[in-house]
């Protein structure tokens, strides 16, 4: 092209043959000999006719001194005498000099980032969390002038490559790309992934579901107050309603006698008792059970069978009183295989204090020491005999059921932004995992306070799955990576926490129900005069997730590649193009009558990378992507965050059928006052 212009400057009639055989020539003047009369004895040193120094002019020599070969370009006339190969700029002549003026904008010519690794929305599981990150970038208009990830300089080499490690968070992780090449066109790019040593993948109950989902604390004065007035506001009360059901009658047969003795047969003919009260009292491994039934009370009948008593004085009769007959048990806790919770009782014994019998006749007097023993040895053993079996079948169990009756089952509603009218439902799932009590005393060293913790493993399901992709799933906190379990803060009367691996198991299974998967409802993108006919579809790549594994260990929701393909007409000119935006968003825990609610508070950041197909439209991209972002945060989070993320209610515990009772006189209600954090978990405090 170069050698074209040359030559088409050479054609002008009005030059001098003598310019025309020293311009036009193909080849400098040569001598006889041919060498080149233009060249002296040494670099450096040849001059032209004129005395001009050749060898300084960089278009011959290139700066070094030597020769290049080529003549010394002419003056331009026109733009096109300046074309140089490249489509990608715009090539210029400027006063008979020409220039490389600004770079073609379009997608072919301005700058392209390609990641290699991680690819976008992906789950990546490790034990280390630094991700190398690999690439390439290139610019079809000129070199790439700088490359940041996240704000850190990144080195790209001389092919366009790079490489960079990022360390990653339990959690949500976004890349962000900004590029520049030398025309300082800019491109930018993000992407998203889930990092975690480990993952766990809900596909029906109970695969993949978590073993720390929720845990329940349950201090000394929730056991037991010591007020067992109704209604019942501990656990103590209602196992003391359970007691209450104890039948003393059953112990004996007034047609029966308790003994024949002296010419006596002696009954008891009847047996009753005043009241009955249950005492807990936290312990390692479980509670200790105190049962007690007082005033116990019998009519005694002796009735006289050979002659020689009627002389004494015939039949009489007598009372026998007891001031309160103690059950003790330790109950142990545990969870079986079955992930139920089990108690099993231990260290059983059974005392009677102050027994006293009493004949109201005075010949029947000495039959009282006769009588004692064999009162203690049936009656009274049988009374502490039935005790020790109510601990093991009745106040035992009871306290499995109320522990047991704990664990919140149900089906959770979420927003469908696709169809309003069919919320998207997702199955919770919970179980036992752990359970752990102490006595507030050392050993052992530091002891926990008096009380203990029920940990309950939980799953969300999606009920109707639709999303269409595939990866490891959800990642487990597990601190934030380091593998320390999760810690109750213990210092509530009650506490009810929801761990963030729980909370992610309900928003994967919404996810995978639909919540980021629809077409973008027309009135969240409004048409005006300028922006008319708006078709866009929204496909969330990876489900949202909860982590507060960042600096701050602020909770935060990350929503990572919502891709967003659409088409819309910009004035008269139609546009389509693909988005890909990231958003961190804050979350909200509010205390509801019996348990925790959901929500989204507010956005932080949002980052969306933004192609336009169309050539002659990129210009409009910045403000299509400030328009998306802003309706993707008003719009979309904005319909979530009115139908919340769903909310846990723990159910009311209510032994009433099981006790033979009407509805509701044997429950215990939760409710619940404020929420907290703790690391990895919501702590909603509250009281029975």
């Amino acid at each position: 092209m170069r050698l074209m212009r040359w030559l088409g400057s050479c054609s002008y009639g009005s030059l001098l043959l003598l310019s025309v055989l020293t311009a036009c020539r193909d080849d400098p003047p040569t001598s006889a000999d041919g060498t080149d009369t233009d060249v002296g004895t040494g670099p450096g040193t040849a001059t032209d006719t004129e005395g001009v120094d050749e060898t300084a002019d960089p278009d011959t020599t290139a700066g070094t001194g030597e020769p290049t070969g080529e003549p010394p370009p002419e003056p331009c006339i026109r733009n096109d005498d300046c074309e140089d190969g490249n489509a990608c700029t715009e090539d210029v002549c400027n006063s008979g000099v020409c220039e490389v003026g600004d770079a073609v904008i379009s997608n072919e010519c301005r700058p392209t980032i390609d990641v290699d690794f991680p690819p976008r929305a992906a789950t990546l599981q490790d034990d280390s969390p630094v991700v190398t990150v690999t690439g390439t970038v290139h610019s079809g208009a000129g070199p790439i002038a700088s490359l940041t990830l996240n704000g850190e300089d990144v080195e790209v080499a001389a092919d366009g490559s790079f490489s960079h490690d990022v360390t990653a968070q339990v959690g949500g992780n976004t890349l962000v790309f900004e590029t520049l090449d030398t025309f300082d066109q800019p491109r930018k790019r993000v992407q998203s992934f889930l990092w975690s040593p480990s993952y766990r993948l809900p596909t029906v109950p109970e695969n993949g579901i978590t073993d720390e989902g929720l845990a329940i604390y349950l201090d000394q004065p929730t056991l037991d107050d010591g007020n067992h007035n109704p209604p019942p506001n501990d656990v103590a009360t209602l196992l003391g309603l359970a007691l209450e059901t104890v039948d003393l009658q059953q112990f004996i047969n007034p047609g029966v006698p308790i003994t024949s003795s002296a010419g006596y047969n002696v009954y008891l003919t009847t047996i009753q008792h005043t009241d009955t009260d249950v005492a807990l009292e936290a312990i390692d491994g479980g509670i200790e059970l105190q049962g007690f039934v007082y005033g116990i009370s019998g009519d005694l009948v002796f009735d006289c069978t050979i002659p020689a008593c009627q002389l004494a004085g015939g039949d009489g009769t007598g009372d026998m009183t007891i001031d309160s007959i103690r059950v003790t048990s330790d109950l142990l806790l545990s969870v079986n295989a079955n992930n139920q919770v089990v108690v099993t009782s231990a260290n059983t014994q059974t005392n009677v204090v102050n027994l006293d019998i009493t004949s109201n006749n005075a010949w029947t007097n000495f039959l009282i020491t006769v009588i004692e023993p064999f009162i203690i040895g049936g009656v009274v053993a049988d009374i502490e005999a039935e005790l020790t079996m109510q601990v093991d079948s009745l106040l035992g169990p009871a306290l499995s059921q109320a522990f047991n009756g704990l664990a919140p089952n149900s089906v959770l509603q979420f927003p469908n932004l696709a169809d309003p009218m069919q919320p998207i439902e997702v199955e919770l799932v919970t179980d036992f995992f752990a359970t752990d009590f102490h006595d507030g005393a050392s050993p052992p060293a530091g002891s926990p306070p008096q009380g203990g913790v029920i940990v309950l493993r939980g799953g969300g399901y999606a009920v109707a799955p639709v999303a269409p992709y595939e990866n490891l799933g959800i990642p487990d906190r597990y601190g934030c990576g380091d593998g320390s379990t999760l810690q109750m803060p213990r210092d509530g009367l009650l506490e009810i926490g929801l761990t963030d691996d729980l909370l992610n198991q309900l928003l994967h299974g919404a996810w995978e129900g639909g919540l980021l998967e629809f077409d973008m409802p027309p009135e969240l993108l409004p048409a005006n005069g300028l922006i008319s006919d708006v078709e866009i579809h929204v496909s969330g790549m990876l489900a949202p997730t909860a982590s507060d594994c960042s600096p701050d260990a602020q909770v935060r929701a990350h929503l990572g590649d919502v891709r967003i393909e659409g088409s819309l007409m910009l004035g008269m000119a139609p546009i389509t193009f693909t988005a890909y935006s990231t958003l961190l968003a804050g979350l909200e825990f509010t205390p509801t009558s019996s348990g925790v609610a959901i929500t989204i508070s507010e956005v932080e950041q949002v980052d969306t990378e933004l192609t336009v197909n169309e050539d002659d439209s990129i210009e409009t991209e910045p403000l299509l992507a400030s328009t998306l972002e802003t309706q993707l945060v008003d719009g979309v989070l904005g319909a979530i965050a009115s139908g919340g993320l769903g909310a846990i209610d723990l159910p009311q515990i209510d032994l009433s059928p099981t006790l033979g009772l009407p509805p509701g006189t044997a429950q215990l209600t939760i409710t619940t006052t404020q929420a907290t954090r703790a690391p990895g978990v919501t702590v909603i405090v509250g009281h029975l």
